[in-house]
């Protein structure tokens, strides 16, 4: 090693610090660069997220605000108790508290003659626009098909045809449950029938139960039989609920449970008028459910 001048470095030790620090430098400027570029992508990438979430948003929102005026077009909720013969009906319909999980609840209560009513609640599978079109389209054609006189169980077959197979979509299968009846008001004669859905609930006196459910497996399923129809004869202020599985089922609560509390609340309101039992129904049971909507129909016999 050569030898230093006065405690100096040689001229080739200067000349080797001064390339090592040259280098140190080039390194730490590209070890900057680097870390500039890394949180330019980042921000780019945390920007294209963040926009991304804001068009879904958006998308979310016009497709609820279509499914609920689609809703609102073609299922009228009107509030208070409406006389059909033999029977005072009161309906109530609760959207899911999810902004984007409107559904496909429907309700349908007619007089079919002086002497016939028909009523229904229905629950078509998915949510938003599709499910509610879908709604739209099961309630008019059962309200057209019982027009024939065809039994409840003979209407949901026919039903089961438009589903699954029919003139569903095979690329975006849906399914729907439904519970049927023909009330006639002269002998006070219930017939219904269900296609995968809960059996009423029949209030009397100061007792709530639901009713022997007839088989009858989901509209959509390809093959399936046609539902059976049951008969229940009905007596002077007995009150019937109809109902979608919103009402029951949530989150954390198994369905039993809920049947079980909504036949309590309902009992606890036997003397009062169907608007009442239905309001207090839901406020026993939670009111709104987060991820499902809700539909109620409840008759008194008069």
């Amino acid at each position: 090693m050569p030898a230093r001048e006065g405690g100096r470095a040689s001229p080739r030790e200067t000349a080797r610090g001064g390339d090592g620090r040259a280098a140190d430098r080039t390194a730490a400027r590209a070890a900057a660069q680097a870390r500039r570029v890394r949180a330019a992508r980042a921000d780019a990438l945390a920007a294209g997220e963040a926009a991304a979430a804001d068009r879904r948003r958006l998308r979310a929102a016009g497709e609820r605000r279509v499914a609920v005026e689609l809703q609102r077009a073609v299922l009228p909720l009107p509030r208070g108790v409406r006389g059909l013969p033999g029977l005072r009906v009161a309906v109530r319909y609760l959207p899911a508290r999810s902004e984007n999980r409107v559904g496909g609840d429907w309700y349908e209560a007619a007089a079919l003659a002086p002497d016939e009513v028909l009523l229904a609640v229905g629950d078509v599978s998915g949510h938003g626009p599709p499910a509610a079109a879908e709604m739209a389209r099961l309630r008019g054609a059962l309200g057209g098909l019982a027009r024939t006189g065809a039994s409840p169980g003979a209407l949901l077959g026919w039903l089961n045809g438009t589903l699954g197979g029919g003139a569903g979509d095979p690329a975006d299968p849906r399914t729907a449950s439904v519970v049927a009846a023909r009330y006639r008001p002269g002998p006070r004669l219930l017939t219904w029938a269900r296609a995968g859905h809960p059996p009423p609930v029949l209030l009397r006196g100061r007792r709530a139960r639901p009713l022997d459910a007839p088989g009858g497996v989901l509209l959509g399923v390809p093959g399936a039989p046609r539902p059976d129809d049951a008969e229940t004869r009905l007596h002077r202020d007995d009150l019937l609920l109809l109902y979608t599985d919103g009402l029951v089922a949530r989150r954390g609560r198994d369905p039993a449970e809920g049947l079980a509390l909504l036949c309590r609340a309902a009992a606890q309101r036997h003397a009062s008028p169907p608007d009442a039992v239905v309001d207090h129904v839901l406020r026993s049971l939670g009111a709104a459910n987060p991820d499902d909507d809700i539909c109620v129909l409840a008759a008194r016999v008069t």
